[in-house]
């Protein structure tokens, strides 16, 4: 049930429906306790990613203080999960994007690039997709504009890692809407992609 609340609350942040899309996010707690079904309260990846969303739409709201408080308790249970699933691809760049908001730059390329390092392509082929989605978030946040965009022309003719959707929609690209590449990496995404 949390689960299915958790894609509620991510359309309504594309929706920009923040403090709607926040509140079902708090709750989720709640509600995965009357089902039975809440994880563990010391190492959650699930956790991590409520807390990574509050982050953003705090972020996107600029809520600094809030945002914060979310990105180092979100980076702090990805980083408890590494401790227990050390093979989880994308835990190590949820933690680049935590220290990336958090403006600890260094420290989020070295993360960053450790999970690009840990799952190539020939390792796993997904894997290393939403890695490198991730790595465009953290160069975004990091002002790293150029390098974020780069990173998106490369993602935009990939099927299911990119959606228009996301890409137009999201507030964690909204560092990059400015940059005139980026409506050529929008154009690109919208386009159907081939099949060989």
């Amino acid at each position: 049930m949390a689960g299915v609340n958790f894609d509620v609350a991510k359309i309504m942040v594309l929706e920009r429906r923040y403090d709607e899309a926040a509140a079902l996010l708090s709750s989720l707690e709640e509600i995965g306790r009357t089902h039975n079904s809440l994880p563990s309260k010391n190492i959650s990846y699930q956790r991590g990613e409520w807390e990574l969303a509050l982050g953003i739409i705090a972020r996107a709201q600029g809520q600094k203080d809030k945002a914060q408080k979310s990105f180092e308790a979100s980076k702090k249970y990805f980083t408890d999960w590494l401790t227990v699933r050390a093979d989880e691809p994308k835990a190590l760049g949820y933690i680049a994007m935590c220290d990336a908001a958090l403006g600890n730059k260094e420290e989020a390329l070295r993360q960053g690039r450790k999970a690009q390092e840990l799952w190539p392509k020939s390792r796993d082929y997904h894997a290393s997709l939403q890695i490198a989605k991730q790595m465009a978030v953290v160069y975004a946040w990091t002002g790293d504009h150029r390098a974020a965009l780069t990173q998106l022309q490369e993602l935009a003719p990939l099927a299911d890692c990119l959606t228009f959707g996301e890409l137009k929609l999201h507030p964690q690209w909204d560092d990059l809407r400015h940059q005139p590449l980026f409506e050529k990496v929008l154009a690109a995404v919208a386009k159907p992609v081939k099949i060989k």
